[in-house]
């Protein structure tokens, strides 16, 4: 099994890379972050990024894999309420409801297409407001099913 493991240095993250580096069905673990791991190991790849919300540059790495542990975060001790909030909540809602068929702020036609995608295989759109700036993010996932990325309209 190839894995993705977004925050490999966080309390979480730390548990998640040990249990997936120990494990003989895991051959691969790519650890996407902010900071590097400081370990060496022959699984072990990885992608240092101060921009986690912009994977686009990095896209061609993160296909292949057959599962990703999403544990990204960030102490909230002197960090601004919205910040904390977008780094640790609002990206993660957004990831749950386009997998899970909310398609957000489409409009009947968009949606139609989004459910015969999802039967087909073909690509996914999501559209949702970021709480208080009301800034609109896209999240798209690719038709065979390789990727998933999100952009400001503004970045299509």
């Amino acid at each position: 099994m190839k894995v993705i493991l977004f925050g490999a240095t966080g309390m979480v993250g730390q548990g998640v890379l040990r249990e997936c580096l120990l494990d003989r069905r895991v051959e691969t673990v790519l650890a996407i972050g902010r900071s590097s791991t400081g370990q060496h190991h022959e699984k072990l790849r990885e992608i240092v990024r101060g921009d986690l919300l912009n994977l686009t540059p990095i896209e061609a790495d993160l296909r292949g894999f057959d599962a990703c542990f999403y544990c990204l975060g960030v102490s909230s001790v002197g960090m601004k309420e919205d910040l904390y909030r977008r780094l640790t909540y609002d990206l993660l809602e957004f990831l749950s409801r386009h997998v899970s068929g909310d398609w957000g702020d489409l409009c009947d036609d968009d949606r139609r297409e989004n459910d015969l995608s999802v039967m087909e295989g073909f690509r996914i759109l999501s559209a949702y407001r970021l709480p208080r700036t009301g800034v609109k993010l896209w999240i798209i996932t690719e038709a065979d099913r390789s990727a998933t990325t999100f952009l400001l309209p503004s970045e299509y």
